[in-house]
C-alpha cells in the first residue's frame, strides 16, 4: 500500500459561447481514470472539474465538514474536504474507538 490515500487529477469543462454577450455552458458527461505510476487504477480517488474560460473561481472557503463513524466505517468513505477546514468525526457506534 502506497502513502497516496488521495489523489487528484483535473478534468476540464469546455464552455460553448454564443453570438452576443450572453454565454452558455453545455452540459455533458465527464469521465476520468485516475492512475498510479505504474498505470494501475486509483480507487476512491477525487478529480476537480475546471473551467477552461481563462478566469479562474474563487477558491473554496475552508468551513465545517463531518464525517461519521457508522458501522465501524467512515461515512462518507471518501470526503474531499478544502484545506484549513475543521473536520468533527462523531462516533456513531456502540463501541468506543477514535480517529488519531
Amino acid at each position: 500500500m502506497t502513502t497516496l490515500m488521495l489523489a487528484m487529477a483535473t478534468a476540464f469543462v469546455l464552455l460553448v459561447t454564443c453570438p452576443g454577450p450572453a454565454r452558455v455552458a453545455e452540459a455533458g458527461d465527464i469521465r476520468a481514470f485516475v492512475t498510479d505510476q505504474s498505470n494501475r487504477p486509483i480507487e476512491d480517488a477525487v478529480v476537480r472539474a475546471v473551467a477552461v474560460s481563462g478566469t479562474a473561481a474563487a477558491p473554496a472557503k475552508p468551513g465545517r465538514d463531518t464525517v461519521d463513524q457508522v458501522n465501524k466505517e467512515f461515512v462518507p468513505y471518501v470526503k474531499p474536504i478544502v484545506v484549513g477546514s475543521s473536520v468533527a468525526f462523531p462516533n456513531k457506534d456502540n463501541i468506543r474507538h477514535h480517529v488519531y
